[in-house]
């Protein structure tokens, strides 16, 4: 009996601080708010229900101390999935993230353009979950959290973070060393008591500032320097296959389609790290002799001093940089790209996916029988001598957008295919894929511009050195164009914002094409926005494209029935296109909303397209009474005036 009390009581004492623990965690669930987000919010926009991404989502997957959390794209995509919808979504890292861009120039919005194009009949979603600095460990993490979204398919295109991203190089022993300690550590993230204590270290340990500018890369890297068969890489190789075979099974259990890509970059860009060069006291000078021996012509000539280099540096990146500029210059693209892939896979500084990554890709998605599809082959095939290089890449491996373009239309070829999409399309008009064009993309100035502005301070910034890119848009730009941008960058105003204000100034020196590019690309984001629908109808009116003005009316009073502007517009328009009844009937509406609201000023409005409305039917006396209820608010109104008269002259002439 007391060896029971004995037990009874010891197990009572083990479980007391468990039990402490539990109640400690219900009560700080009720007063203590979580400091993470869910991954989408509900909203209400345009006369529909929304999920809406929370760009904060992704700070759990950083500690708490970090100064620059990567952020989600700003998006929303419809709570209540249509019955002809096919929805897209879209995991990576910056480069799926559309680094430098901001919206429409990315791989998910020219995969949207395009897929909108090729099925109108389709209400088309492309959702994009990938941000900067995330990698493959985050991404398991929330891919299952997708399912809920009814997804017709999942594009992903990531390797490149693998090493710097969350739990790469920089993990601590016991993330590198004990499975599933990595997945322990997150769960104990999402508890009240493990936030409240770190919030509570956070402010003892807390620095007063740090000299340096912020800058992500310097801040996930840490400055760290892999060698590429060193035991970090082959733990991040390994682990990378483990992870992209998980999120892979995610889908195809849920028999949802996938679409993997391998990664490109520039293999143009030179090694941002590399090791000793044995044979070598100034290595500095040696480059630049070196730059300044091909320079010249004397490319041979340095070709043999460097391949004299590389017998006793085979693996250090900036030599096999160096033979693989030479080969280049020498056409003999095979050696060149050769060289190039080894000066990309030993550079030090990882910011650039080893070979390795895009050889796991392939392998994974044959073994889990998905679509893999070969983006770096694709770029290859359009660079010269199979090279890429600047003319597709910003920096080391940031798509321009003619590099986000072709990547967009090599997913998009493979989405055509058999057993992608059902559809019953036909139509020539929609056979074939947009070309290259801006305008017909729906690619506006500030995006463009943005992605200048955006580049231009990425490589301005550490590991980058005498990198000078060509900034067409922003440079070309009026100080008031610039201004906007700048707004946009520093988050002054968001970007709709920056579209309007941009449509604006083009409407304003009459560079129509540009303004109905602008508004286009807010339609692509937010299809049912009332209004860029109603200025982009607006704008259609001034110049005379009526029907196309009264297409957009319509659509923007669908969004907004009580938005009586676009009710008074379409009337007139209307009448113009001498659909009289209906001109009446949009008319009477808006008179309608506009006195409930008692806005006798727009009333004004209403009585004089009702007027005109009527006196073009026939009906004078109806028209007349209208004309004189116009003026009666509005005594100085000329137009209604004039109306007035000239009705008055046509029933004393009959």
């Amino acid at each position: 009996m007391n060896s029971t009390k004995t037990t009874v009581f010891t197990i009572l004492l083990i479980l007391v601080p468990f039990f402490f623990l539990f109640l400690s965690e219900l009560v700080l669930r009720i007063v203590v708010p979580s400091p993470y987000q869910t991954i989408v919010s509900e909203v209400s926009y345009d006369n529909r229900e929304w999920y809406q991404i929370n760009r904060g989502y992704l700070a759990k997957f950083f500690p708490s101390s970090t100064d620059l959390v990567p952020e989600f794209k700003p998006a929303l995509f419809l709570k209540n999935k249509p019955e002809n919808g096919f929805r897209v979504i879209c995991l990576g890292g910056s480069s799926m993230f559309g680094t430098p861009y901001q919206m429409t120039s990315t791989i998910p919005g020219i995969v949207r353009k395009q897929l909108r194009h090729l099925y109108p009949e389709l209400e088309i979603e492309v959702i994009n979950f990938a941000a900067s600095a995330i990698n493959s460990q985050v991404i398991k993490r929330f891919a299952g959290v997708l399912l809920d979204f009814q997804p017709d398919l999942v594009l992903i295109y990531m390797g490149h973070n693998e090493f710097y991203g969350p739990d790469g190089v920089g993990a601590t022993w016991p993330e590198k060393n004990i499975p599933g300690f990595i997945g322990l550590k997150y769960q104990l993230k999402e508890l009240r008591i493990y936030q409240v204590l770190q919030k509570l270290i956070d402010g003892i340990f807390s620095s007063e500032g740090t000299l340096q500018e912020p800058n992500l890369m310097r801040q996930v890297s840490r400055g760290s320097l892999v060698e590429l068969n060193s035991k970090d890489s082959q733990r991040i190789f390994s682990d990378f296959a483990k992870n992209l075979a998980e999120i892979i099974k995610i889908y195809k259990d849920e028999k949802i389609p996938l679409i993997v890509s391998d990664v490109a970059s520039n293999l143009m860009f030179k090694p941002f790290k590399w090791s000793s060069v044995e044979g070598i006291d100034d290595e500095n000078r040696w480059f630049q002799s070196f730059l300044d021996k091909i320079s010249t012509g004397n490319i041979q000539e340095g070709l043999d001093s460097v391949l004299t280099i590389l017998e006793k540096n085979p693996a250090n990146a900036l030599v096999n940089y160096m033979a693989g500029i030479c080969y280049y210059r020498l056409d003999d693209f095979e050696k060149a790209g050769f060289y190039m892939k080894m000066a990309r896979d030993h550079d030090l500084l990882k910011f650039r996916a080893p070979g390795e990554i895009n050889e796991i890709i392939a392998d994974v998605c044959r073994k889990n029988q998905v679509r893999f599809i070969s983006v770096q082959d694709y770029l290859e095939e359009n660079s010269r001598g199979g090279i890429t290089g600047y003319e597709l890449f910003w920096e080391h491996l940031h798509p321009k957008t003619v590099g986000y373009y072709l990547i967009a239309k090599r997913i998009v070829r493979e989405i055509r295919d058999p057993g992608v999409v059902e559809s019953k399309n036909s139509s020539e008009l929609h056979k074939n894929l947009l070309t290259l064009d801006h305008d017909r993309l729906s690619i506006c100035w500030l995006d463009l511009a943005y992605g200048d502005l955006s580049i231009r301070n990425l490589t301005g910034k550490w590991p980058f050195e005498n990198i000078v890119p060509q900034t067409f848009f922003l440079d070309n730009a009026t100080p008031e164009l610039q201004q906007i941008v700048m707004d946009v960058y520093e988050k002054k105003i968001v970007w709709d914002d920056g579209c309007y204000r941009s449509a604006t100034y083009f409407e304003n020196v009459r560079d129509f094409r540009s303004a109905q590019t602008t508004y286009e690309a807010i339609l692509e984001e937010y299809p049912y926005n009332f209004y860029a629908h109603y200025r982009l109808a607006r704008m259609y009116k001034d110049t005379g494209r009526l029907i196309e003005a009264a297409s957009h009316y319509r659509r923007s009073i669908e969004s907004k029935p009580d938005y009586f502007f676009s009710l008074l517009e379409l009337g007139l328009v209307e009448i113009n296109l001498g659909q009289f009844d209906n001109a009446i009937e949009h008319l009477n509406k808006g008179l309608a909303i506009s006195q409930r609201e008692k806005n006798p000023g727009i009333q004004a409005h209403f009585y004089y397209g009702l007027a005109a409305a009527h006196a073009n039917k026939g009906d004078l006396r109806k028209a007349l009474q209208y004309a004189e209820e116009s003026l009666r608010i509005f005594p100085d109104y000329e137009d209604a005036r004039q109306l007035r008269e000239y009705i008055r002259q046509v029933i004393s002439d009959k």
